[in-house]
């Protein structure tokens, strides 16, 4: 995903919310809203042509402002915006939603939508038991956990939630922990986050507070929890989360333990989205080469091979990160983590030519679609992303079709996702 749009990664309808709040004010051409925008944001964003000015065409597009020439005060000819009915409308709305979303600060938010398109909704193993560690009396519930966890890897979400919601009452202990835990996953899987951000939460304090705070069970919530503080752009508790994760671990496996390699790719995500680059990249290369080492052409190197390819983006090395994304996706195992596979393919448009990116973001729709439902939060940014492909290709009509769904999507998401990604194209 292209980094030169944005500087800040602007989060999700907030670069929309300002230009729609200073165009209250009458209107204004493209450099001076730009100037109100860095005054409001108290000099911490700083936007140029790059990311501006397709934000007011799409603004345009989809009727929330007009435009039209006229002289600045220097008599050069440029082009005024306006507000709309639709952008009053379209501005009460994000107010509304910006308020519920509790946003990530600017200053983050760039990395923060990178790092979101790794493994936000994906990790090793979220709910499941380690061995050993249930009594015979859990049998049942543990089979349910199982047999949810393997429909959700498989995109089964909605079957995988009617098996455990019914399970949930009186459960205690590592079983119960273990339930929740698995509860959460699908249910951030299914974009409803406030309830993935409580089971996660219910199913640490269930196991710190029976077992003590170096349990190893912990991995699980601790991982889940921290990529949930991701997408919320609360970094600091992510990488907290995710670091403790893995040091857990490390004392029960082998380095080269798949354990410890999801741990390692799970932490450099986060890594990522703090902007510590070069850090990211090491832990990527060190799950990449070891699990290259346990089995050459491994499947499940496909996560460190798409990390490191948005490392090569965002270093500007779009041909090496359009290899490593093609062979994160040849080597995706069959009917596994379809949502994630969606992400990867949308990576891998923004670094090929507009038909070809296309057919990638149709493909990457129609898993989210099937697996995810017709109103998931990662719907939003791929349909900007088609809208996009379509207008390079001249297919306004279309583009501007895509771009209302987009928007429908986000309205029925307030509590969705946080951050936009396609304001980084």
């Amino acid at each position: 995903m292209g980094v030169n749009r944005s500087r800040a990664g602007l989060l999700s309808g907030a670069l929309d919310l300002l230009v729609l709040k200073i165009l209250l004010r009458g209107p204004l051409h493209g450099y001076a809203i730009a100037q109100s925008i860095q005054q409001l944001s108290g000099d911490l964003l700083r936007i140029g042509e790059g990311a501006l000015y397709p934000a007011l065409q799409q603004l345009e597009l989809n009727g929330h402002i007009a435009s039209d020439w006229g002289l600045a005060l220097n008599n050069r000819r440029v082009r005024f915006y306006t507000l709309t009915a639709d952008g009053r409308r379209q501005l009460a709305a994000l107010i509304t939603q910006s308020a519920a979303l509790q946003p990530v600060r600017l200053r983050e938010a760039s990395a923060l939508c990178v790092a979101l398109w790794l493994s936000a909704y994906t990790s090793a193993a979220r709910g499941q038991l380690m061995p050993g560690n249930v009594t015979p009396g859990d049998a049942p519930t543990r089979s349910a956990i199982q047999k949810a966890e393997q429909l959700r890897r498989a995109g089964e979400l909605r079957e995988a939630y009617r098996i455990l919601y019914s399970l949930q009452s009186g459960q205690t202990g590592r079983t119960g922990a273990a339930l929740m835990n698995c509860l959460g996953s699908i249910l951030q899987d299914l974009g409803r986050l406030d309830e993935a951000e409580q089971h996660y939460r219910r199913a640490l304090r269930m196991l710190e507070s029976q077992f003590g705070p170096d349990d190893p069970d912990l991995v699980f919530a601790l991982n889940n929890l921290g990529g949930l503080m991701m997408v919320r752009g609360r970094l600091n508790e992510a990488a907290r989360l995710r670091q403790r994760s893995l040091d857990l671990r490390e004392r029960s496996y082998p380095t080269s333990d798949p354990e410890v390699l999801r741990a390692v790719e799970n932490l450099a995500t986060v890594r990522f989205a703090q902007k510590q680059y070069a850090e990211a990249q090491r832990l990527f290369e060190r799950a990449r080469n070891a699990w290259e080492e346990r089995r050459p052409g491994a499947p499940e190197a496909a996560i460190a091979l798409n990390g490191l390819g948005v490392v090569a983006l965002r270093n500007k090395q779009k041909d090496q990160a359009a290899m490593f994304f093609r062979e994160a996706i040849d080597r995706w195992p069959p009917d596994t983590e379809p949502l994630l596979l969606a992400q990867v393919l949308a990576n891998l448009a923004t670094v090929v030519d507009p038909d070809e990116a296309l057919a990638h973001l149709t493909r990457a729709v129609a898993l989210v679609e099937k697996h995810g439902g017709p109103e998931h939060p990662l719907l939003a940014p791929l349909y900007d992303s088609q809208a996009a492909c379509l207008r390079r290709l001249h297919r306004i009509r279309e583009s501007r079709e895509l771009a209302a769904r987009a928007n429908r999507v986000r309205q029925a998401n307030p509590t969705g996702l946080a951050v936009d990604v396609s304001s980084l194209k």
